[in-house]
């Protein structure tokens, strides 16, 4: 498993203006959220906020992965090096609680997080938000990534994978006492093994092609990216009922509060890079909602990797 690498360091050029405002957003407004995206529009990777209509993008810090607490207070993400930080939505209170991770997760009683771990081997730990009490929830032999809470906080799910050389991905959950390992839609199958839709043990799965989960906000839904043609598909919580959304190459889904579904389109099958910019789907229609940046921004830049406070 390759890990991408986060670019950590500030500079001083000016930050690219949104329409009809400043850098800040019209007049001058600094959002605090709910969005919360990945750009590197002016150069340097870091993660923004903007307002519910995509308004008022404001720069917060240098790095990915952004992650929400459900206090709306504070957001996880992972810096260079495969550091976890927590920072205030202010900017205030930038901390490290972890160090060899990546794709931190909030619980939902705000309590700990969970992330992937590259300490000792592939694997999911769990830490407080004030660092302390990292422990191991499961480990694997395989890649694992995409960890995610389930919205009663009993479950995470998150992908498994033997490797992005033949694309083989499936969904899994494990108990948030690290009990109970299975693959997502209840089939209880073996480490992956093979190629193709053939990944699990000679198995054929419904969901080996899947990644990139997110839990609806009521837990009835799982939206997620399928492969090869990276469309973003929803099924519900016990498996059944999958269907395509989105069609691709789209990445990163997410949900609104109240059940629409925002993701990336336009980067490449990284989920990422030159040209990507967020969009909403609203009962099928499509609409950008992070909008073009005005010069200085870089003419490639991207947008991506949006999450919305819940």
């Amino acid at each position: 498993m390759v890990l991408g690498v986060l670019l950590v360091g500030c500079d001083n050029r000016a930050l690219p203006t949104q329409p009809g405002g400043s850098a800040n957003g019209p007049q001058g407004q600094r959002s605090t959220g709910p969005i919360a995206f990945v750009s590197d529009r002016d150069g340097t990777q870091r993660i923004y906020l903007a307002n519910e209509d995509g308004s008022a993008v404001t720069p917060l810090v240098a790095g990915g992965q952004p992650a929400w607490a459900k206090d709306g207070r504070r957001i996880a993400f992972a810096a260079g090096g495969g550091v976890i930080h927590v920072i205030g939505v202010d900017g205030s209170g930038d901390r490290v609680i972890a160090d060899n991770g990546r794709e931190p997760a909030w619980s939902p009683d705000g309590r700990s997080l969970v992330f992937v771990s590259a300490r000792g081997g592939p694997g999911l730990e769990l830490v407080n938000p004030d660092g302390s009490n990292r422990r191991s929830l499961y480990n694997s032999d395989d890649g694992l990534l995409d960890p995610k809470w389930s919205p009663d906080g009993q479950r995470v799910l998150f992908t498994i994978s033997n490797g992005y050389a033949d694309w083989c991905f499936g969904l899994w959950t494990v108990n948030a006492d690290g009990s109970g390992a299975r693959q997502f839609a209840g089939r209880a199958v073996g480490r992956p093994y093979g190629s193709g839709n053939d990944c699990f043990s000679g198995v054929e799965t419904y969901f080996s092609d899947a990644s990139q989960p997110a839990w609806s906000p009521d837990g009835s839904e799982i939206a997620f990216r399928g492969d090869p043609g990276s469309d973003i598909e929803v099924a519900r919580a016990d498996g059944s009922g999958r269907r395509l959304l989105v069609a691709g190459p789209a990445h990163d889904p997410d949900w609104t509060p109240d059940g629409r579904l925002i993701y990336t389109k336009n980067g490449n099958l990284a989920g990422f890079g030159p040209s990507s910019r967020i969009f909403i789907s609203d009962r099928g229609t499509e609409r950008q909602l992070i909008l073009e940046a005005i010069a200085p921004a870089r003419p490639t830049y991207g947008d991506w990797s949006a999450v919305w406070l819940r």
